[in-house]
């Protein structure tokens, strides 16, 4: 049976369950989204909050990579994006880990094989669009050789050039 993904960053509570702890989860239906029954926990918050998570779909083995703003609240700091990869199910996540890519919300796209491919706003270097590619399932990224998407000449405080 095919399962529907909606990715999400709080669980309120219902009327059969108490709201959980702040963390990352997939909400799954497995009825086309008449209904999402179920709440996988993608990535716990102990300390560390992952928002706004972003998912991609491996195209050979279908394994899915979640990629997160990443915040520490003991230091009150935002840390670099991190990558979580997750089974074709969306049922069994590995522990989220650092890419080094200063970037908040971050879409990964996955190309195949061990290629992935980071997009995410820089806001602490030359501000732009980038993109970032690894060619180790994240372990490592190319960085230095990051092309704008969105260089800063066509954009604008509040959005972009039209």
């Amino acid at each position: 049976m095919a399962c529907w993904r909606s990715p999400t960053s709080a669980r309120r509570s219902t009327r059969n369950q108490p709201p959980a702890p702040q963390a990352a989860y997939l909400r799954l239906s497995f009825d086309r989204g008449d209904t999402w029954p179920e709440w996988q926990l993608v990535a716990p918050a102990e300390g560390t909050y992952y928002w706004d998570q972003r998912i991609a779909i491996a195209p050979d083995e279908g394994r899915l990579a979640a990629m997160f703003w990443t915040h520490d609240s003991r230091s009150h700091s935002h840390r670099d994006s991190h990558l979580s990869w997750g089974s074709p199910d969306g049922t069994e996540w590995r522990e989220p880990v650092g890419t080094e890519l200063p970037g908040q919300h971050t879409q990964p796209l996955a190309l195949g094989g061990e290629r992935l491919l980071a997009i995410y706003p820089r806001r602490d270097e030359e501000p732009g669009i980038v993109l970032s590619h690894s060619r180790d399932s994240g372990a490592t990224w190319l960085r230095g050789e990051e092309p704008m998407a969105v260089p800063p000449r066509w954009q604008r405080r509040g959005g972009l050039i039209g």
